[in-house]
């Protein structure tokens, strides 16, 4: 008996599996999907009549900022209109198949294949109408991206720190440098986002030491990275070359400035006699204002020991264009959030107390 019963179960359960053989079409089923396809496809035809009115307004922006925030509306639409036309190319596919299956089970009276014929026909007409426009959405698409990445830098931009930068534009280069050298405010910032054991007491000792004592080379080249780490850009200290551009700069400048890389050729026996003599390692400075010179040294570029320290001796960070790029298109998509929130609370009827009630007494 047991062994009956198990019989029974298994034979149950594989009859379970076994997928249920999928109903034929009727001709009435065919017609309603084909005028299904045929709603999608002229819904398609005004979407994308829409998207090309608003395309060519796209130059006629008032600003740079009006013109970065309809192309990324652009791109989005686009994005969708070229997955509302797959998945309508897709549905035409399986209409075709369910024509096939159709056709293929039953003699075809005359008015059948009449109209069997037209959705063929119509099929192949928007089959070429999608896969054109398809073609034109995708180049459309990427000119669309290739604007929003190449957009113009803005002039300035403030990071994820609160560090703000400012853009500095040359002959040879653009880029960013931060509006003043780091702050006590700030370098506490650093220390306790990136310190996660340090206590209360330590932090203040650090704050206290680059109030009175500033930072050496090492240190200043530590903040450089870490700024960039926290707020998502490569950041490092200025070049010789960089600070050629800051005349305005640095006539505001209230510190003297660590620098990377070189000095010009001038400048560079200085530093191999000092390694030769002592073994000292010099790094280049910029001190436009004369905090650290003495004497009538006209100089604003010289050098000084990598370990040394003054309060007068700070530091600004550089970054590139993509940085403020960046910056702008998250400032876009977060006004693109609020519109979006906007228009769903406009959706959303607000409950009166005539509806409530009306509710209610339907409950």
């Amino acid at each position: 008996m047991r062994a009956l019963t198990a019989i029974l179960i298994l034979c149950c359960a594989i009859l379970l599996a076994q997928e249920a053989p999928r109903p034929e079409s009727s001709f009435q089923t065919l017609m309603n999907d084909f005028a299904l396809l045929q709603e999608n496809h002229s819904n398609n035809q005004v979407l994308l009549k829409d998207l090309g009115k608003d395309l060519q307004e796209l130059p006629k922006a008032p600003t740079p900022e009006a013109a970065l925030l309809s192309s990324i509306r652009l791109n989005k639409r686009v994005a969708e209109a070229i997955k509302s036309l797959q998945r309508e190319q897709d549905s035409q596919v399986q209409f075709s198949n369910g024509i096939s299956q159709y056709s293929g089970t039953r003699q075809l009276l005359r008015q059948e294949q009449s109209y069997l014929s037209h959705y063929l026909d119509e099929l192949q007409k928007y089959g070429m109408e999608e896969e054109n426009a398809l073609f034109v959405l995708k180049n459309t698409a990427q000119q669309l991206q290739y604007r929003i990445a190449h957009t113009l830098p803005p002039t300035e931009f403030t990071c994820a720190l609160g560090i703000e930068f400012k853009l500095v534009t040359t002959n040879g280069a653009s880029f960013y440098i931060s509006r003043s050298p780091l702050t006590a405010d700030q370098f506490e910032k650093l220390h306790s986002l990136t310190s996660s054991d340090i206590t209360e007491e330590e932090l203040t000792q650090h704050v206290i030491r680059f109030r009175s004592k500033g930072i050496t080379h090492d240190e200043a080249r530590w903040i450089a990275d870490t700024i960039g780490h926290l707020c998502g850009f490569p950041c490092k200290l200025p070049t010789a070359k960089q600070l050629a551009a800051l005349k305005e700069y640095g006539a505001s400048l209230k510190q003297a400035l660590w620098l990377d890389g070189d000095l010009p050729a001038d400048f560079k026996f200085k530093s191999r006699e000092a390694q030769q003599r002592f073994g000292m390692e010099m790094s280049p400075i910029w001190d436009p204002a004369g905090m650290l010179r003495t004497g009538q040294d006209a100089q604003a570029l010289s050098e000084e020991l990598s370990w040394a320290s003054y309060p007068e001796l700070g530091c600004a960070v550089v970054t590139g264009l993509q940085a403020g790029r960046n910056a702008l298109l998250e400032q876009m998509e977060k006004l693109l959030e609020l519109e979006k929130d906007t228009q769903s609370d406009e959706v959303i009827p607000e409950e009166t107390s005539q509806t409530s009630q009306e509710e209610r007494n339907d409950e």
